[in-house]
């Protein structure tokens, strides 16, 4: 019934669709028609494929241009993505590039994989190069060490323009369980040792804490209390390496006091923590857990009410700043944000590069965020009077049960994967307790991340690809063994030593560099 529901919406859509005046000849990319091939990770059931998006159907129709889609998991992604290499015979646009090509997206130019966009971005695309003139982060982070334009990136934004996505991943917290133990959300260190023995003791918690396997958190959760980051982060233009520091050591300490008094799962090395979540998440069902590093999504009762990993009616979330050691102190959080996303590139088996730049141009348009972000006028949003965007209840409330997300990915083009991306129309497909932790966790400080567009070459990023990942193995087995009491912290200076004798100067003078060509661009 759902499926039949399903084609009849979709056939109100394309109804809808051929009512709207299409674009002139003058005004389409290939008014006589013509195909482009796209390569992506493209992750979901619903729809099974980009072809059956009603918003991706009317870009064909605006542009007269057909996308034929080829598209991998984020599972087959990496083998995919080699298989297409060794055939030598690639898509006209790739998207993602600079995390699957082996030495960047200059070592693809180099090796003729893809071309350098920087005259096709001059000359034909003008809403891109709009774009990336709004702001100096956006300028810096679109372009390469020597100024030139090797890809164009998703630009992450809001109906305004560029901006960078608010924090979504931080510390979720048992509200329910603080309200009841009489203690307000925790902000420093002592208020979260004094609040997860409460868990423990009141309520039974066995893994009051969850963290990730190798002891630590995604995004400096913690750790940063001690001034310090899980890898690399700056201090006023200076790289510097967590696990090398004295924070690292207080950090340690204080985990592996609180893992001797039961306050840290005492199974955080098998990786339950970030499993997909899903051990946490039953964790926090059955009354185990009662806080967490995840996403802003699973706040609230959404735990409850949407994913039903608990029946009690008292089941409260809330998000939590990183600790801070005093209050008032300045939190810190790890987590990237800037303005762009994925990487876009167009290939050198591309026989009309510029109709793919043209193309790609369209997307970055206000027109083709809309069309991406909220879909049809009047079948899945309106305009109301103040000029805001607003979705129907085709999907907010949607009548074959759809969730949201998926009821929206039917008509929107889901993905940060094209042109600009709205995160602002995220606002109004959550509840606001949902959306708040956002909000808190968009507070913490950025000043010690390292722009993610920051860039090695691609000799830099090989030696420091070989030398890090020995000494990344041997902080995970240090972090873990001090942390269970299997060795002691009176080690640490041994251990500090033994980074360097691995390399550990190497890899910060490649990343210093990098940065500071990224700080003159």
């Amino acid at each position: 019934m759902k499926t039949m529901s399903k084609l009849l919406a979709l056939l109100v859509g394309v109804m809808m669709l051929i009512a709207v005046v299409p674009a002139s000849a003058e005004e389409m990319i290939a008014p006589d028609g013509a195909e482009l091939s796209i390569w992506m990770v493209y992750q979901g059931d619903v729809p099974e494929s980009p072809d059956e998006i009603v918003s991706v159907q009317k870009m064909e129709e605006i542009t007269g241009v057909k996308i034929n889609w080829q598209i991998a998991t984020k599972n087959d992604a990496t083998e995919k993505f080699g298989l297409m290499l060794a055939s030598g015979d690639y898509p006209d646009i790739v998207i993602g590039a600079s995390t699957y090509y082996p030495g960047g997206i200059d070592k693809g130019i180099e090796e003729g994989v893809f071309i350098d966009m920087t005259d096709l971005v001059a000359e034909y695309m003008p809403n891109y190069q709009a774009l990336c003139n709004t702001n100096e982060s956006t300028r810096k982070g679109t372009l390469t060490d020597s100024g030139t334009n090797a890809a164009v990136y998703v630009m992450n934004g809001n109906l305004e323009g560029p901006a960078r996505e608010m924090v979504w991943s931080g510390i979720l917290v048992r509200q329910d369980w603080l309200e009841k133990a009489g203690l307000d959300v925790p902000v420093t260190i002592d208020d979260w040792h004094t609040a997860l023995t409460a868990f423990k003791d009141q309520f039974g918690a066995s893994a009051p804490l969850m963290i990730g396997a190798d002891g630590m958190f995604t995004w400096g959760q913690f750790m940063s209390a001690y001034g310090v980051m899980e890898e690399f982060y700056q201090v006023d233009g200076t790289v510097k390496y967590g696990p090398a520091e004295s924070g690292f050591k207080d950090y340690l300490e204080t985990m592996s006091q609180w893992y001797a008094e039961g306050l840290i799962d005492p199974d955080f090395m098998t990786g339950g923590a970030y499993d997909g979540w899903a051990t946490s998440y039953a964790n926090f069902g059955t009354n185990k857990t009662g806080a967490m590093v995840t996403i802003w999504g699973y706040s609230g009762d959404a735990l409850l009410k949407d994913y039903k990993v608990t029946e009690d009616p008292d089941f409260f979330l809330v998000g939590a700043h990183n600790p801070v050691l005093t209050e008032g102190d300045t939190a810190y959080t790890g987590y990237t944000v800037n303005e762009m996303g994925s990487s876009i590139n167009i290939t050198t088996s591309c026989k009309d590069p510029v109709l793919a730049a043209k193309w790609l141009d369209y997307t970055y348009s206000e027109d083709a965020m809309i069309l991406n972000s909220y879909g049809i006028e009047g079948l899945t949003y309106t305009v109301d009077e103040d000029g805001n965007y607003v979705y129907t209840d085709l999907i907010l409330n949607n009548p074959d049960g759809y969730a949201i997300g998926d009821a929206a990915r039917l008509y929107t083009l889901h993905t940060s994967a094209i042109g600009r991306y709205n995160w602002q129309r995220f606002e109004q497909m959550y509840n606001p307790v949902t959306m708040a932790c956002q909000y808190i966790w968009n507070e913490d400080s950025t000043a010690m991340v390292i722009p993610s567009t920051v860039t090695m070459t691609s000799d830099e990023g090989i030696l420091y690809n070989n030398t890090y990942t020995p000494i990344k193995t041997l902080v995970d087995e240090y972090a873990v063994k001090v942390i269970t009491g299997e060795q002691s912290l009176d080690d640490f200076d041994s251990f500090v030593q033994s980074l360097y004798d691995y390399g550990l100067q190497t890899c910060l003078d490649i990343k210093q560099a990098a940065l500071d060509r990224y700080n003159a661009r």
